[in-house]
């Protein structure tokens, strides 16, 4: 009887010889695939950001009446996001992105408040706009 369990017990480490070098190798591909699946998320990020300004420039660009301010904000808001993450992460290639993107968000934000002027001077009869932010109704 003890040399059937001698025997089962040298196939028991035989097997375990066998299956350590394919569990360290399964173990080391696991690694490497989730590098890659981390590279690829950060890949992705970064394009999203580059790919902002030709998503939103024709919208903030040519909006002349911001009926939908909603849609107009979220896509200022889309703009001026990629913009922070250009100042804030150096890439080559991003700082003439930066340079569209600072350009677009002052574009927007000039139409945003000239659109606010022209609500003011329409609700009211006769503005005098005396400053910057500041509004007279007479």
């Amino acid at each position: 009887m003890t040399h059937i369990f001698d025997a089962y017990d040298d196939r028991l480490a035989h097997l375990s010889d066998s299956i350590q070098p394919l569990h360290e190798m399964i173990t080391r591909l696991t690694k490497v695939l989730s590098n890659i699946q981390n590279t690829n998320q950060s890949f992705i990020n970064v394009m999203s950001h580059f790919d902002v300004y030709a998503d939103v420039r024709g919208y903030i660009e040519n909006s002349s009446n911001l009926k939908d301010l909603d849609s107009y904000i979220d896509k200022m808001e889309k703009a001026k996001n990629a913009q922070t993450y250009f100042e804030e992460n150096q890439l080559r290639g991003g700082q003439e992105t930066l340079r569209e993107l600072t350009e677009l968000v002052e574009i927007g934000a000039n139409k945003m408040t000239q659109n606010f002027y022209d609500v003011l001077k329409h609700n009211n009869r006769k503005c005098n706009f005396s400053g910057r932010w500041m509004c007279r109704c007479v």
